[in-house]
Parts: structure tokens; sequence; C-alpha cells
């Protein structure tokens, strides 16, 4: 990520770049053909199911993967070692 001095005190404010369909195209991201985040920025890497419901991921810090009630992502079940009730760790 490049970073840009703005301001009067000299703050430090990330600069990232964007495709035409308004993803981001820094710091080696890269996306499938249904536009779900599949490489860096900042995962290292991202797998999703038929729904494009994110299944699993790999920030920096190792490997989580996620279940859902819905359709959506908004009904998640499990991220990781944690289980969800009504979006809120159980």
């Amino acid at each position: 990520m490049d970073c840009t001095q703005v301001g009067p005190g000299k703050a430090i404010a990330p600069t990232h770049s964007f495709n035409s369909v308004n993803q981001l195209s820094t710091d080696g991201a890269a996306f499938d053909a249904d536009g779900n985040q599949t490489a860096p920025a900042p995962l290292t890497a991202g797998s999703y199911n038929s729904a494009d419901q994110t299944i699993s991921f790999s920030p920096s810090q190792g490997q989580t993967s996620a279940s859902y009630a819905g359709t959506g992502q908004d009904q998640r079940l499990t991220l990781g070692n944690t289980s969800y009730a009504n979006g809120i760790p159980a």
C-alpha cells in the first residue's frame, strides 16, 4: 500500500487504486467471476460457495472457515471456532 502525506500536520493517508467495477486493484487483490475477493489485501486466499457466501478465508494470521443459515452472509452460524446466534457470538 502506498501512503501520501496530506494536510498541514503531514498526516499519512493510504492510497488505493480501483478497477472499472470498483474493486481494489492494488496490493495483489484478485476477484473471481462473481466479484468475490480471492487474493490479497487483506486476504491471502478466499473461497465461496454457489450462493457467493464466504466459506473460508486466509488472513495473514491463518485460515478461518464460516457457515451461514440463510442465502446471504447476514445469518452467520460460525466463524472459525466461534458460534453465532442471531448474528451475536454465542
